[in-house]
């Protein structure tokens, strides 16, 4: 008798989808370079098959740039950990994920809490900071505003329009990043799976956007959706990019092709 199993983080069963099987088998088979290792960092050996994969998500999600990062978790690190800069602050939902907490305390950057999915709490963090941070007056610094789409433990959706509508009203332009992680919605909600940015349109409105394959979409490693300059930036300075060693050619083929099917 089949069982349901509600630890997997398999949300659509598509390890099991023997389509996807046979494209990823042929494509090992066709793939003209050694895929058995990584051979190098991606700081100093940039694959075909990555630079390829990148350029087809940079289109998939509509964006201008992306990079890819081993896990969720290293991209958190590397994000929350570098990007923050002197005088910067961070606000984030509370029961925003672990990791990013962790990338924040890295940091060293004030970093205030809202309550969550609350547009109100948010708008009255962003109104207190705006006359309790100098830097913040001067146009001298930024906040970044970190939220999810999906939050797994409690099942719910971020209400994201208001929350992105609350950013662009009280802080002035170029003073603010919008990080959104997609990690719990990316391949359930939207055209193709693309996620609930995308299907609010919100693309070109929020700063940089992570999405995650280790859930519906068949593979373990992750993609922070940014501005070319962003990107320029997260390959030479977070850590967590710098070094470690690039994901292997053949754990990127179950994504590849399923962005295909």
């Amino acid at each position: 008798t089949p069982r349901a199993d509600l630890f997997s983080h398999d949300y659509l069963s598509i390890v099991v989808n023997p389509k996807l099987r046979s494209m990823i088998l042929s494509g090992l088979s066709n793939e003209r370079r050694g895929f058995l290792g990584a051979t190098g960092t991606r700081l100093l050996e940039n694959t075909e098959v990555h630079v390829a994969f990148e350029a087809q998500l940079r289109e998939y999600y509509n964006a201008n740039s992306a990079l890819l990062f081993n896990t969720g978790y290293d991209a958190h690190m590397a994000l929350s950990g570098a990007l923050p800069q002197t005088d910067d602050v961070v606000g984030y939902d509370k029961l925003i994920h672990a990791s990013v907490l962790d990338g924040i305390r890295l940091s060293r950057v004030a970093a205030h809490s809202f309550d969550h999915n609350s547009v109100i709490s948010l708008k009255s963090l962003l109104q207190k900071l705006m006359t309790s941070h100098p830097p913040l007056r001067s146009d001298s610094c930024s906040v970044c505003v970190a939220l999810e789409t999906g939050y797994s433990m409690d099942g719910d959706i971020a209400p994201l329009q208001q929350p992105v509508e609350a950013v662009e009203n009280t802080l002035a332009k170029g003073c603010s990043q919008i990080f959104v992680d997609e990690s719990h919605s990316a391949g359930m909600y939207g055209p193709g799976g693309r996620g609930i940015v995308h299907h609010l349109g919100l693309e070109k409105r929020i700063d940089i956007r992570l999405y995650i394959f280790s859930k519906a979409l068949a593979g373990s490693y992750s993609v922070v959706i940014c501005s070319p300059t962003l990107r320029t930036y997260l390959i030479n300075f977070p850590r967590p990019f710098m070094y470690s060693t690039a994901r292997i050619v053949y754990v990127l083929l179950p994504a590849k092709h399923l962005l295909m099917l």
